[in-house]
């Protein structure tokens, strides 16, 4: 049974989809989202980790190292997105997910008030070190509003404070252990800053809550969980 419940609680914080200042990430990265937008080329860079127990392995955090590259213009975003989770479980690889997101700015106001709906997804496949055998498969889809206020500014540093409420949509497979496939909905939230430098650079960091509901599914029972995790990153 413990084994089993690792497995879930491994494969559950993969962490939401996600965004970038665009709309979607995931491997423990926070879900990033930036409803005023932005225009043009974005790259980034992130770091995102697991703080409390329901999103660690034992008493490990997993971490995940991630990039994006996305493309904006005055209302509308897309990016694909790639990280690479550290699990810190010594029978399993480190495993590369995959996924991409999409973001509408539905409100812009001279004011600064920004409002955005994004939707996602993120997708990873955890194997055994030693036989390359898939132990858990995850599919996570994201889903909400993003609500954020950057200030007017015609100096070298702008700001823009933001939340956003969403759905998630997980589904997981463990074939190793031979369980049932699981669907869950959960809900989830996550709030942080995107700060922007004249010369183009940027960071941001934001942290992220997210809980899915006890499920029976056949013999198998899943436990509610509620991981949290935080990131930061840089981008351009």
């Amino acid at each position: 049974m413990k084994k089993l419940l690792g497995g879930i609680a491994l494969a559950l914080f993969v962490g939401g989809l996600l965004a970038q200042p665009a709309a979607a990430q995931w491997g423990y990265i926070p879900v990033y989202t930036s409803p005023a937008g932005y225009e043009g080329l974005r790259i980034n860079a992130d770091f995102g980790m697991g703080i409390n127990d329901d999103a660690k392995v034992g008493e490990d955090s997993p971490m995940a190292f991630g990039g994006a590259i996305g493309y904006g213009t005055s209302n509308f975003n897309i990016t694909g997105l790639f990280s690479y989770v550290d699990t810190k479980v010594d029978a399993l690889k480190k495993t590369p997910s995959f996924g991409a997101n999409a973001a509408f700015t539905v409100l812009k106001q001279e004011t600064g008030l920004a409002v955005n709906v994004f939707a996602g997804f993120g997708m990873w496949d955890v194997k055994d070190e030693a036989t390359s055998t898939s132990q858990v498969k995850v599919m996570n889809i994201p889903f909400g509003v993003g609500i954020g206020f950057a200030p007017p500014s015609s100096g070298a540093v702008s700001f823009e404070i933001w939340a956003a409420p969403r759905g998630n949509y997980f589904s997981q497979d463990v074939p190793a252990l031979s369980t049932e496939k699981i669907n869950l909905f959960g809900f989830g939230a996550s709030g942080g800053v995107n700060v922007n430098f004249a010369q183009g650079f940027g960071i941001h960091a934001a942290i992220d809550w997210t809980t899915f509901s006890e499920k029976t599914e056949g013999q198998s029972v899943y436990p509610k969980v509620s991981p949290l995790q935080v990131g930061a990153g840089l981008h351009y």
